[in-house]
């Protein structure tokens, strides 16, 4: 079983609705690691990122390639996708981030969130009639609840 150790990219990528935290902002709570770990709220305390669950190699923990993959079931056609979010410029584009972004487009659609906003979609030919619908669902400020599924924010 995995731990995250040092990394805590998901304190900082992921909207937190119990908070009104949003993607991409320090959380208030973070001070060398969570203030309030004891009592954090429950999408905190059930969020497990990809790597976390044991599904990419050790080598790749979300702080040491800038991305944490989390996965999320979309509105359309049920269709379970991956999100990546891209903490560090350039992550997504070389290295092992695009490397990993390439692979997972193969199996799922991914939907990628980068740090300034900008976000983008890649899929296989299989998973091109869903494009359309997933875009829609990514124009939204969205978190990820205890379940795994995006849950929308408005907008600030």
């Amino acid at each position: 079983m995995r731990t995250c150790g040092p990394c805590s990219e998901c304190c900082y990528v992921l909207g937190v609705h119990e908070l009104g935290k949003r993607d991409f902002a320090h959380c208030t709570h973070e001070k060398r690691g969570c203030g309030i770990y004891g009592t954090r709220p429950e999408s905190c305390r059930s969020f497990q990122c990809v790597w976390l669950q044991g599904q990419l190699d050790r080598k790749d923990r979300p702080d040491r390639i800038g991305i944490v993959f989390a996965t999320a079931d979309m509105s359309v056609h049920q269709q379970q996708v991956v999100i990546a979010y891209v903490r560090k410029p350039g992550a997504d584009k070389t290295g092992r981030g695009a490397e990993l972004l390439n692979i997972l487009a193969q199996q799922v659609p991914v939907a990628i969130i980068r740090w300034d906003g900008t976000r983008s979609i890649m899929a296989g030919e299989q998973f091109k009639h869903l494009l359309a619908g997933i875009r829609s669902e990514l124009n939204t400020e969205a978190v990820i609840d205890k379940d795994g599924k995006l849950r929308k924010l408005p907008m600030v």
